[in-house]
């Protein structure tokens, strides 16, 4: 097939004779011309249109590891079938080599990409089927990224005026376990972390953590203010399009100490709203703690009140500089009572349509899972 590209602005090429381009417009192409040093015929267009997007950068490593980035930083694998969007994941710059490398530059800090698995069915695909994911030897994961991505609106079902304990309003958790520390005392070491993205009028995200005497009473440890990120379209529904992702930072020992909120609502990315942990009154360096094994819930608003769905599927992709497994077999993850009714995100509540769940397979095979700052090899 042969096209008239306009005026590259970019091109890359691989030894393999694999050579892609993008034109001012950002559209990609591939050479599909004779080989070098060979000429094409005088008047002739010998490159193909790969669409499925538009590119700022490109990076041909050979013709099976070609990627891509927007104008947003998104990462793509540039395949002759088209682009493929690798959700959860931005970088500034992209490099890919002959040997099936990616690397990548966020922020000036290097990484080192590889394509992550996707995690096993549980045996159980049901309420409360959750998927774990902790590093195999529960080393501390550091740099840890959840995006989740709705590709059909997700909205709940109105209350009805007889309706107990129901509320149309929603949440999705962010739950994980803090690594054991003995020689810490039990009333300041968190054991459980939770960051909130809280669903109704608006999407608003919240830090709820807790030590183990406070998840015996019920009383959060460290209960930050809910932060209002952006107003929806229509309360208790979130459009598809939207991005929402959790950003945890962490100090040289591991310990997390803030959380960034990122919404993106299709059609720009709002300024990410940071949690400090230490900013929270009342909360000193004591009450810092690692995180080993994380799990992702989609949870009624709170006090045990229940919500139903009309609608709705998704992706969440999980990334971390700390390789990521399925961790189910380590045992179950305790929570707080308030939280005693979860459900899980990876799972078929009975009121959610089984088209979210088949999208919903814990470590999707589209995105980096295994992302290693350079620093550290």
């Amino acid at each position: 097939m042969e096209s008239n590209i306009g005026n590259l602005t970019s091109i890359s090429a691989a030894a393999d004779g694999m050579v892609c381009g993008i034109n001012s417009a950002g559209e990609v192409f591939k050479y599909v011309g004779p080989p070098a040093p060979a000429k094409p015929p005088s008047g002739s267009y010998p490159w193909q249109p790969i669409t499925g997007g538009h590119l700022t950068q490109i990076s041909v490593g050979s013709a099976n590891n070609t990627w891509g980035l927007d104008s947003k930083g998104n990462v793509y694998r540039v395949t002759a079938s088209g682009l493929t969007l690798i959700n959860g994941q931005t970088l500034d710059t992209i490099s890919a080599a002959a040997d099936g490398t990616v690397w990548g530059l966020r922020e000036f800090v290097p990484y080192l990409c590889e394509q992550g698995p996707t995690a096993e069915t549980p045996d159980n695909f049901g309420s409360g089927a959750n998927y774990i994911l902790g590093h195999p030897h529960r080393k501390i994961l550091r740099d840890v990224r959840v995006t989740i991505e709705i590709t059909e609106d997700l909205v709940t079902e109105p209350k009805e005026k007889d309706q107990k304990n129901y509320s149309p309003k929603f949440a999705f958790q962010l739950n994980a376990n803090s690594s054991a520390n003995p020689s810490a005392p039990e009333d300041t070491w968190i054991v459980w972390q939770q960051y909130i993205f809280g669903i109704g009028d608006v999407i608003q995200g919240a830090v709820n953590n807790w030590t183990a005497p406070a998840l015996n009473s019920g009383n959060q440890t460290i209960n930050s203010p809910a932060y209002t990120l952006v107003t929806l379209p229509t309360p208790n529904s979130v459009p598809a399009g939207y991005k929402l992702t959790f950003i945890l930072g962490n100090d040289e020992a591991g310990n997390v100490t803030s959380v960034n909120f990122i919404v993106d609502d299709g059609e720009m990315e709002y300024p990410p709203v940071e949690i400090v942990l230490t900013s929270i009154p009342e909360v000193t360096s004591a009450e810092l703690a690692p995180i080993v094994a994380l799990e992702l819930n989609l949870v009624g608003p709170g006090n045990l009140q229940t919500t139903r769905f009309r609608s709705g599927a998704g992706t969440i992709t999980y990334s971390s500089s700390t390789t990521l497994t399925d961790a189910r077999r380590w045992g179950k993850m305790r929570q707080p009572r308030e939280r005693a009714r979860t459900v899980s995100m990876a799972c078929c509540p009975r009121s959610l349509p089984a088209r979210w769940c088949s999208h919903l397979a814990g470590v999707t095979p589209n995105h980096f899972t295994n992302c290693k700052r350079g620093r550290q090899l």
